[in-house]
């Protein structure tokens, strides 16, 4: 008797594919007639194979991605105003961070100037066009105060391929 077929499972996943194919062993499978243990560990590092396999996944489905969308930042800030700019910075990114769309928020502090890069990261312009234009963030006073008066800032843009 030759080794066992593998078991292909199908298995859903939300987004452009309908399903993926897993293949294991059916020696992995407790449902299977030909289920053999032949230690404690056995099952258990099967179950971290297929969390290492769904991890993957993941990272491959974001990756398929054809576009991203970059914002960058440049802001500098007067220092009387350094400590309210901080807060309303932190309630930004907290608030953008909470979006669907939003993949990734990365802020430096340049040098010992009170001037600071901000990259945003989006799944598309129009995820970032409507967070920045929702009807809840129009009464959002951090964001005034990020692109008011009170700080000056540049803003670059691109499509990432």
């Amino acid at each position: 008797q030759g080794p066992a077929k593998p078991e292909v499972l199908s298995i859903q996943w939300p987004g452009k594919r309908s399903s993926r194919r897993v293949q294991r062993h059916n020696s992995f499978s407790p449902n299977s007639p030909q289920f053999n243990v032949s230690g404690p560990g056995l099952l258990e590092e099967d179950n971290q194979w297929m969390t290492q396999i769904n991890r993957l996944q993941k990272l491959i489905d974001r990756l398929e991605k054809k576009h991203i969308m970059l914002v960058q930042r440049q802001m500098s800030v007067i220092e009387e105003d350094l400590e309210e700019f901080q807060l309303a910075l932190k309630h930004y990114v907290e608030s953008a961070s909470a979006q669907s769309g939003c993949l990734r928020i990365s802020i430096q502090k340049l040098s010992n100037e009170p001037r600071y890069m901000i990259y945003e990261f989006w799944e598309n312009s129009s995820v970032w066009n409507s967070f920045m234009v929702g009807p809840e963030q129009q009464l959002d006073v951090p964001r005034h105060f990020l692109y008011g008066s009170k700080c000056k800032t540049s803003v670059i843009i691109k499509s990432v391929n």
